[in-house]
């Protein structure tokens, strides 16, 4: 008897393995309208804000004094809702310039920032360092290559952050469509790419098809055809050569068919 039983489980094993090996390679169907995006490595923490270190000590005899009539006020950090330090009543000696128009100064044991439309620019000016605005983000490092699938019939969007010069300045993301059929007229859709950015800087991002160098700009569309023999194409989303400091949290919307 107990003969016969393992030669009843022996017989059994082939077709076992084969129906677990049918299984794996159906294809996986995702509902209408389902869309998931998936990082082909896993993101890191939010981003933090860069540490004010590269204003310099020692800069350039350069001075500024008042260009406008009344006080200008001396704030604490780049920005009008931050605290008053003082009013500018001499001229001081300018340390740095960010790349949206803010000065920074020493203001007594203080650092101070105005804004250099306000300013008259005296002494060597020309050479005066680029700094970093503190108040502007690092992008963290994550995956730099990404994945959206869009159901045939459905729309989608991919959001990230990048930033410049330092932190995360590319992205690579592969939108694939995914229930194409092998017969007309679903072995083929049109989708419409829209790039949507908010920060600072939005004029330098650069995106569009990445096997090209990406000459759209934030608010452009792109229109493609995706079909069952092509169902997937990456686009890159970064920077253009030599942009000023930048961080931008952006969408890349993904809709059916051509624009308008």
């Amino acid at each position: 008897m107990i003969g016969w039983t393992k030669a009843l489980v022996i017989g059994l094993l082939p077709v076992v393995a084969g129906l677990v090996v049918l299984l794996l390679m159906q294809p996986a169907v995702c509902p209408i309208n389902q869309v998931s995006a998936t990082a082909l490595a896993t993101p890191t923490s939010a981003p933090t804000l860069a540490p004010l270190v590269d204003a310099p000590k020692l800069a350039p005899q350069c001075l500024v004094g008042s260009a406008v009539p009344g006080d200008l006020l001396v704030r604490s950090y780049p920005g009008a809702e931050f605290a008053e330090l003082g009013t500018l009543v001499a001229e001081l000696t300018a340390l740095g310039l960010t790349d949206d128009g803010w000065v920074t100064v020493n203001y007594g044991e203080r650092r101070g920032w105005l804004r250099a439309e306000n300013l008259r620019f005296s002494g060597v000016c020309a050479a005066l360092p680029r700094v970093r605005n503190p108040l502007i983000p690092v992008a963290a490092p994550d995956a730099e290559v990404f994945a959206l699938q869009v159901d045939r019939d459905g729309d989608g969007s991919f959001r990230n952050t990048i930033s410049t010069p330092e932190g995360d300045a590319l992205d690579i993301l592969w939108v694939v469509i995914i229930n194409l059929y092998t017969q007309p007229p679903n072995n083929l859709r049109e989708f419409t790419l829209t790039l949507d950015c908010d920060g600072a800087q939005p004029d330098a991002v650069r995106w569009g098809w990445a096997y090209e160098t990406p000459t759209l700009t934030c608010g452009d569309a792109l229109t493609l055809p995706f079909t069952l023999d092509n169902p997937q194409q990456p686009f890159s989303i970064t920077y253009a050569p030599n942009s000023p400091q930048s961080y931008i949290n952006y969408v890349l919307r993904v809709s059916p068919g051509a624009e308008g």
